[in-house]
């Protein structure tokens, strides 16, 4: 099944109509404010809780019980678009305690409708990476490593790709390693693919206070530093 990956910007200078980008340039205690995806408003405003540390050197620092959330419609926005959605996480500094069953780093879940929930990443005792599921009894996809230090050490950044197809019910996660942004499929280190049937919610995705995080985490003591995140109106892995 050969696909196409297409590079997603990861600065506010390139946002565009289609691309929304948010960066790590928050005071201590501060909102972050993106740009792109004709959003407007609040729409826009990644509202931090846990009081934040201020951003320096351009990366943000997200310790336990700190985070950033979005609004119902930022999610709505890109979920339900008709042709599907991609999202990029440019990360770094990633720690979750040992006892962890489960350390959050995103997390964004539907409440209505009902069982629907988007996305959740996190790094687990049971060495699991990235959980994606996608649509009401849609897709879950997992990307698993036996040694998850040797794809997220520590020191390392990286970025997080979740992208959906739903013309042609193609989900795709994936990790790339290092500074450098992905630019092509092969870049992407441990990856997973589903054609399984997709349902676009209906109606409007609602969520809770909290489990609207666009950075941060519900439990596990999971910390890590975020330097950009990207929404695209459109997936970014297609069929060739």
């Amino acid at each position: 099944m050969p696909l196409i990956f297409e590079e997603l910007p990861i600065t506010k200078a390139a946002a565009d109509a289609t691309h929304f980008v948010s960066e790590a340039d928050n005071s201590a205690g501060g909102n972050l404010t993106g740009v792109g995806a004709g959003l407007s408003g609040a729409d826009l405003v990644f509202t931090q809780t846990g009081t934040v540390d201020a951003a320096s050197a351009g990366w943000t620092s997200i310790a336990a019980n700190k985070g950033f959330t979005v609004t119902n419609t930022f999610i709505d926005t890109f979920m339900r678009n008709a042709t599907g959605f991609s999202m990029l996480w440019h990360l770094k500094n990633t720690t979750a305690a040992a006892s962890a069953t489960t350390a959050i780093l995103v997390y964004m879940a539907g409440t209505s409708p009902a069982n629907w929930q988007n996305f959740a990443s996190g790094i687990t005792t049971q060495a699991q990476l990235i959980t994606q599921m996608i649509g009401k009894f849609g897709t879950n996809l997992v990307c698993q490593s036996a040694t998850p230090a040797d794809i997220l050490p520590a020191s390392s950044e990286f970025y997080v790709l979740e992208s959906n197809d739903y013309t042609n019910d193609l989900s795709f996660v994936g990790i790339s390693v290092g500074a450098t942004q992905p630019t092509k499929l092969t870049d992407f280190v441990v990856y997973a693919v589903s054609t399984a049937a997709q349902t676009v919610p209906a109606s409007a995705v609602s969520c809770t206070a909290d489990t609207n995080y666009v950075l941060g985490y519900s439990t596990g003591g999971a910390a890590f530093s975020f330097k950009s995140f990207t929404a695209k109106l459109g997936p970014s892995v297609t069929l060739a």
